[in-house]
């Protein structure tokens, strides 16, 4: 379950990561 977990978390920080840099290129306006 621990092993699960941390790959859900690892994903979910893979995201917003990804989700941080759409946001900046949409803010310079790209």
């Amino acid at each position: 379950m621990g092993f699960i977990s941390e790959i859900l978390w690892n994903t979910d920080i893979q995201m917003i990561i990804q989700i941080d840099k759409v946001v900046e290129l949409r803010s310079l306006g790209v």
